[in-house]
């Protein structure tokens, strides 16, 4: 679902159709080889198991690409979290609106400043609209660390 869209009870249900298509694949991919072997006596035999082979392929692919996609998505959340916690413990009161109006991209890119140099830092990248996180990135001075990314 967009984040576009208001979210209410009757829509806040996520159905993710990727996993259908990868267990699909998987699934029409071990019939096949399953066919394909109880036929290897016929000339339609060795095809489909080759056919198997792929879509089983094809379907761990999608299945990996999507245990990727996840791990990123939930690793963008911890950030966003983690950010905000930090932010309400190094800014002033009256900076704490700032929480509001910052974009995950910027808090990816100011996480590894230090906590002495996070208030100039965001402020910057507000008044100057910086948006990507290499950038802002290259901008911290005192660099502190993530050894525990996913």
């Amino acid at each position: 679902m967009s984040d576009s869209v208001s979210q209410t009870f009757e829509n806040h249900t996520v159905r993710p159709r990727s996993w259908l298509l990868a267990l699909l694949l998987i699934l029409i991919g071990f019939v096949s080889g399953c066919l394909g072997l109880l036929l290897l006596g016929r000339s339609v035999g060795p095809y489909l198991v080759v056919a198997g082979v792929l879509l089983n392929c094809a379907g761990s692919f999608v299945g990996v690409g999507l245990v990727r996609i996840y791990a990123l998505k939930l690793q963008d959340r911890i950030i966003r979290a983690e950010m905000h916690r930090r932010l309400e413990k190094v800014l002033p009161a009256e900076g704490h609106s700032s929480m509001q109006i910052i974009a995950l991209k910027q808090l990816i890119g100011i996480r590894f400043a230090s906590d002495a140099e996070l208030p100039a830092l965001l402020q910057k990248v507000l008044d100057e609209d910086i948006q990507d996180s290499t950038v802002i990135k290259k901008m911290v001075r005192d660099w502190q660390g993530d050894y525990q990314r996913v």
